[in-house]
C-alpha cells in the first residue's frame, strides 16, 4: 500500500495498535475501516472496472459507483480516511430497510430516464430520500454523541483528537514526513475521520458537479462487495 512510503512496518504496527486501543476505550465503536488511495493496492482487483450488473439498473448503479474516480497513485493532497462503525440505535436500525427501498426506487427512475444524473432534480430526490438517515445525531448512541462537543457525532472528534495526540507522541518521524511531502498536516487534515451507524454504514456521498458548479454530495446507498 502507498502508506508504506510514509510509514515503516514498525510504525504501522504502532498506528494500528493505537487505533484498536482507542476504539476499545470509546463506547459503542464496533470497528474502524481505513480506506483511500494510501491504503489500497496500486493494482485494482482484476474486474474492478467491469460492470457486474447487467440491464438498465445495473448501468445506472455503475455510474454512481464510478470506478473511474479511483486514484492509482496518491498525490500531495492525499489523506487517510478512517471510517468508524458505531452500534445501532433504534432509529438507525429501522432506517436500513427504508434506505435500501428508496435506493432501489431512485435507481429505477434513473434507469428509466425519469431523472438524470447529475442534476438538481437528482440532488433533491436523494436529499428527500436519505437526509433523515445521514449525519443526524439521533442515529448515534447518546454516550457516543456526548463525546462530540459540537453535537456532530459523525465527525468522531474525540477519537480523532486522541489519535492525533498519540501519533504526535509516538510517531514523530511519520508526522514530519507527512508535513514535508504532502500538503496535509497532523494534527489537521491528514486524518479524515467519520463515524456511521452499522445499519447505515453503506450510505455514502454520491459526488457530482452540477452545471452551476454546485458540488452535490448527497448520499446514495452502496453495495458492499469486493469491488
Amino acid at each position: 500500500m502507498a502508506l508504506q512510503a510514509f510509514m515503516d512496518p514498525s510504525e504501522w504496527c504502532i498506528f494500528k495498535e493505537r487505533i484498536q486501543e482507542i476504539s476499545s476505550s470509546i463506547p459503542n465503536i464496533l470497528g474502524v475501516l481505513a480506506v483511500g488511495s494510501l491504503i489500497q493496492t496500486f493494482r485494482p482487483p482484476y474486474d474492478f472496472y467491469e460492470n457486474r450488473r447487467i440491464g438498465p439498473m445495473g448501468i445506472a448503479y455503475e455510474a454512481i459507483r464510478n470506478p473511474g474516480r479511483r486514484k492509482i497513485f496518491p498525490g500531495k493532497k492525499s489523506d487517510l480516511d478512517l471510517w468508524i462503525c458505531t452500534k445501532d440505535t433504534p432509529q438507525s436500525s429501522s432506517g436500513e430497510s427504508i434506505v435500501d427501498i428508496n435506493g432501489i426506487a431512485l435507481l429505477e427512475e434513473l434507469a428509466s430516464g425519469a431523472v438524470v444524473r447529475p442534476s438538481q432534480q437528482w440532488c433533491r430526490k436523494k436529499e428527500g430520500a436519505f437526509s433523515d438517515y445521514y449525519k443526524k445525531s439521533e442515529l448515534y448512541a447518546p454516550v457516543f454523541s456526548s463525546l462530540d462537543e459540537n453535537n456532530e457525532p459523525w465527525m468522531a472528534s474525540r477519537f480523532k483528537n486522541i489519535l492525533e495526540q498519540d501519533v504526535l507522541a509516538k510517531l514523530p518521524d511519520f508526522v514530519e514526513r507527512i508535513g514535508r511531502f504532502t500538503l496535509q498536516k497532523i494534527p489537521g487534515d491528514f486524518l479524515e475521520v467519520r463515524a456511521f451507524p452499522e445499519s447505515l454504514f453503506h450510505l455514502r456521498p454520491d459526488e457530482s458537479t452540477l452545471i452551476d458548479g454546485f458540488e452535490d454530495r448527497h448520499p446514495f446507498p452502496r453495495i458492499a462487495d469486493d469491488q
